[in-house]
């Protein structure tokens, strides 16, 4: 079941008792295809701060809603977004109504606030857990078992791949391995979104690669909900053992990541970084011509 929210009115927007009324009869009232929801989230700038609040409790006990509720913003024409020419009221309108009626599924997908107790991501869930054990069970000198195994539990493995005992993650089928992969000792990927990692990619023991977090309101977190953003791991990367990688992150190629590290921002080609957050150590020489 979907849970019901309520997005703050951006400037131009109409307040919610208006929406019908106004989509109605705006001669400009393009609704923004399901698709390309989360499109128009990253390229029109009042979306940027979209920020979901959960319709329990009162405007006092929300006072970012309770702001927004009393805010009567002048009504402005938004930009041409993805060929549609829309008013700033409409994308509030969509957001509102289609948020609603979004499975938990969706939510995430589109990058948005989920609950994460919903009953297909625990089914979900729980058939990672089955596969994860049945993989750790594979005799681990197994090797031709141990590489079947993945080729049926994740979304897609290369050639010449192999991941230690014990293995964890969250879907598997959102797992994207390339070429020539090692994953070391005690690899947990919390795939609640897309991890993609190239080719000739080593990552340590005790590592953590996650897609997911959960929200800083106690009351949010009671209310089992997350977000999550996919991971990217380019060519050519080592990772260190007790590395964790961040929801959202994207390692460039010819990356060496220290023992240790923290990544909570991008890192771009061609580095060496470490540390708590990880930060820039020095540049590395690419001397592979494929690179």
């Amino acid at each position: 079941m979907a849970v019901p929210c309520l997005l703050p009115a951006y400037p131009g927007a109409f307040q919610p008792e208006q929406h019908h009324r106004q989509q109605s009869t705006s001669e400009d009232a393009h609704q923004i295809p399901r698709h390309d929801y989360e499109r128009a989230r990253s390229h029109h700038p009042q979306l940027q701060r979209e920020i979901l609040c959960r319709t329990h409790g009162s405007d006092e006990q929300h006072p970012f809603r309770k702001q927004h509720r009393d805010h009567q913003p002048e009504q402005v024409e938004g930009q041409s977004l993805l060929g549609h020419k829309v008013l700033s009221s409409i994308i509030y309108t969509y957001n509102f109504t289609y948020y609603e009626t979004m499975t938990e599924m969706e939510k995430l997908k589109a990058g948005l606030d989920y609950c994460y107790a919903d009953e297909e991501m625990i089914a979900r869930k729980t058939q990672a857990i089955l596969w994860c054990e049945e993989y750790n069970a594979i005799d681990g000198r197994d090797y031709e078992a141990q590489y079947a195994y993945l080729k049926k539990m994740l979304g897609s493995v290369g050639e010449r791949v192999w991941i230690s005992k014990t293995f964890g993650c969250d879907c598997g089928k959102n797992i994207f391995i390339g070429n020539d992969f090692t994953g070391n000792f005690n690899l947990t990927i919390l795939d609640i979104r897309e991890v993609y990692i190239g080719n000739h990619v080593m990552i340590g023991p005790n590592t953590l690669i996650t897609t997911v977090g959960h929200p800083l309101s106690p009351k949010e977190r009671r209310a089992y909900m997350a977000k999550a953003a996919p991971v990217h791991i380019g060519n050519d990367v080592w990772i260190g053992g007790n590395v964790t990688i961040l929801p959202g992150i994207t390692i460039g190629n010819n990356v060496v990541i220290a023992a240790g590290a923290v990544v909570t921002e991008d890192i771009p080609d061609n580095s060496l970084v470490g540390g708590v957050p990880a930060k820039l150590i020095h540049k590395l020489e690419n001397d592979v011509e494929d690179l």
